[in-house]
């Protein structure tokens, strides 16, 4: 029997720290029980202005912020690196993204390694404090990320470690990089233990751009706590729809299409909440928009609250009980935020992208528009839904719930991915 490993090391961008990574407090309570340590690794701390911690963590749990800024010595280092995996990488290139490899490759390549190496040396000296041995030490990065390419590194030096990374939406579909590129995929991918999609969606694809790497692309959904919540029965009594978005204000989001979409309902009485922050020129933006919404449908009202923790999103859903959740976004892995509105029998009308039809099955569970869905097609459809009867509205709020109690369970999904890829 293998022993299991007793260190377990986390790699994130900001959580504990308030504003980061709100889905991953849950994940973390099962990965607590799972090792006698565990270490939360920032390695950005410069770029994080309130250094409070802003979720509730487990008493085993530590939490280490460093500053990953290159110096001269990690970018030489970064350069010999480059020039060693240039050939690999250039064939890479031309091979998985059909692309003629060129100067902006090389560039992009080098800076993600210069802050790769950089991360390297200094997470090396926080693991040779504490003094783990390799065989006792699992490393987990939450991202795929230059931290990540910092932490083959290390596996290629010391094997015994195990070194799992995770992929989601903007770090696994190559489009959504600059220049249509992510870096040293193929020798990041073939050097860790495993390689985790959140999605099936971003399974496939990954295995379809690295066809030689398709045996390490595994798949392990996340999860959202045990409600133990009531299977719902009725559409909450009051005119019109009240329609919930839960997303970070950013272009991708594509957040601009739900009051151009609601100005085309003007016959029907809709309120609109926003949870989630974002740049404040982008949040001014929107909130104009919501206001020039008001000019054309009277019946509408709106309020954006802000970011939240995920146990005041629960009481907006348990409190105000939204009729759906709606996604417009141009890019998805497969969003927390669906999980949580189905656990709380509320559907979702979204566009399809990512690994959105993997949670939705249009008709069933909630509705699917196509991806590229403008806000004439979303209208039609949020008055279609609107209009639908009582009893057929019932059944789809009663298959979102069955969908996430089957799918989507925290303490199913967390304590099978600690096991078959933390200690395995």
């Amino acid at each position: 029997m293998v022993e299991k490993r007793k260190y377990l090391y986390v790699i994130l961008t900001k959580f504990p720290f308030k504003g980061g990574e709100p889905f991953f407090e849950e994940e973390l309570h099962y990965l607590g029980k799972a090792f006698l340590k565990v270490y939360l690794i920032i390695p950005e701390g410069h770029r994080i202005s309130d250094h409070a911690i802003g979720y509730s963590l487990p008493e085993n749990v530590d939490v280490i912020h460093f500053d990953t800024i290159p110096d001269f010595k990690s970018r030489i280092k970064a350069f010999m690196y480059a020039l060693n995996m240039l050939p690999a990488e250039f064939n890479s290139i031309k091979k998985n993204y059909k692309q003629k490899p060129g100067l902006f490759h090389f560039k992009t390549m080098l800076g993600f390694l210069a802050m790769a190496v950089r991360f390297n040396f200094s997470f090396q000296k926080i693991i040779n404090n504490h003094g783990h041995e390799p065989k006792d030490v699992s490393i987990y990065s939450y991202w795929f990320f230059y931290a990540t390419a910092g932490l083959a590194i290390i596996k290629k030096k010391s094997p015994d470690y195990l070194i799992t990374t995770r992929i989601h939406g903007w770090d696994c579909f190559f489009e959504r990089g600059s220049g249509n590129y992510l870096p040293l995929r193929p020798f990041v991918f073939s050097t860790l233990n495993h390689v985790v999609s959140i999605s099936a969606a971003g399974r496939n694809y990954t295995q379809k751009k690295l066809p030689e790497l398709h045996h390490k692309i595994e798949l392990s959904y996340l999860g959202i706590q045990d409600f133990n919540l009531s299977e719902p029965s009725r559409r909450p009594e009051r005119p019109g729809l009240k329609i919930v978005s839960i997303a970070y204000i950013d272009p991708v989001k594509r957040l601009e299409r739900i009051p151009e979409a609601i100005a085309l309902c003007n016959s029907i009485p809709i309120i609109w909440i926003h949870i989630g922050g974002g740049p404040e020129d982008l949040k001014i933006n929107l909130e104009q928009k919501a206001k020039e919404t008001g000019k054309i449908n009277r019946q509408f009202s709106f309020s954006f609250t802000g970011n939240l923790r995920r146990t005041e999103i629960y009481s907006i859903l348990n409190t105000e009980n939204p009729d759906i959740l709606i996604c417009t976004s141009a890019s998805e892995g497969l969003p927390v935020s669906m999980m949580e509105a189905m656990a709380h029998g509320i559907p979702v009308l979204s566009v399809d992208v990512g690994g959105i039809s993997e949670i939705i099955e249009d008709g069933v569970n909630g509705w699917l528009l196509p991806a590229a869905a403008d806000a004439n097609e979303i209208a039609q459809k949020i008055i279609e839904i609107e209009a639908m009867d009582e009893k057929r509205f019932s059944e789809i709020k009663k298959a979102a719930f069955h969908k996430y109690s089957e799918k989507f369970k925290a303490s199913i999904n967390y304590s099978k991915f600690a096991e078959a890829f933390l200690n395995a």
